[in-house]
């Protein structure tokens, strides 16, 4: 068993031992590092009009570049994005660019990932545990070069991740106060792409009610946004 083997197996075998989100995910990167990889971002795949940073488990993807994609929403064209609906095993970047990034947009999305040190990469597909789509990603400023059979590891290290990061983070949650069951209605039915007056309609409540209820439910949740409620009610169980 070679070192990179070793490493990646023992870290495995830790995943479930880490009681604090932050930790996890700085060894994470640590992991990533030693093989090879310079950028990685683990994230749930939004739907259309989310911002996927809620979603995110961790990234040390700059800042910057972050905003602007999610600003211009280059999701729905990133060759990387729409190469991760249609895969469900680990591709790498540079195939996924040579499928998808066709159009001039796309070309400039890859010339932004690559201005940051994301010239190739792997993502690993998978689904987390409530059957949402979600993508890990390492990334490097040159092309790719990994043992096969370390991809294979990887791809069942990286749903671990994932499910273990938010697993801690709806423990740090719990002493939140709970949602009410007309606060979960709402966010449910945000959640499935419901516009306010359509929610309004489905419960038979005012409009300003519906607003009230997802005022309170931020409130408890410490959500930024109604894409950062959602997210927080998501993963701390509650909807």
């Amino acid at each position: 068993m070679n070192a990179s083997v070793e490493r990646i197996l023992a870290f495995g075998e830790c995943i479930a031992g880490f009681s604090e989100p932050e930790p996890l995910i700085d060894q994470f990167r640590i992991l990533v590092q030693s093989l090879g990889f310079s950028r990685f971002i683990i994230s749930g795949l939004p739907w259309e009009g989310f911002d996927f940073r809620h979603l995110m488990a961790g990234s040390n993807v700059p800042e910057d570049w972050l905003e602007v994609y999610v600003d211009n929403d280059y999701l729905r064209d990133d060759a990387i994005a729409r190469a991760a609906l249609v895969n469900t095993a680990p591709f790498t970047w540079q195939a996924a660019k040579r499928k998808f990034a066709i159009s001039a947009r796309a070309l400039e999305i890859a010339e932004g990932w690559e201005a940051h040190g994301c010239r190739d990469g792997i993502t690993f597909p998978f689904l987390d545990p409530h059957n949402r789509m979600a993508v890990a990603s390492i990334m490097t400023d040159r092309k790719v070069a990994i043992a096969p059979h370390l991809v294979i590891i990887l791809q069942g290290i990286m749903p671990m991740v994932y499910d273990r990061f938010w697993q801690l983070e709806a423990g740090k949650r719990e002493q939140l106060a709970q949602l009410s069951g007309r606060e979960v209605e709402v966010l449910k039915l945000v959640s499935g792409g419901k516009r306010l007056h359509e929610i309004a309609a489905i419960l038979n409540v005012s409009f300003s009610t519906v607003r009230h209820h997802l005022r309170t439910a931020s409130e408890k949740l410490g959500g930024t946004s109604l894409p950062h409620t959602v997210a927080a009610a998501i993963f701390s169980r509650q909807i």
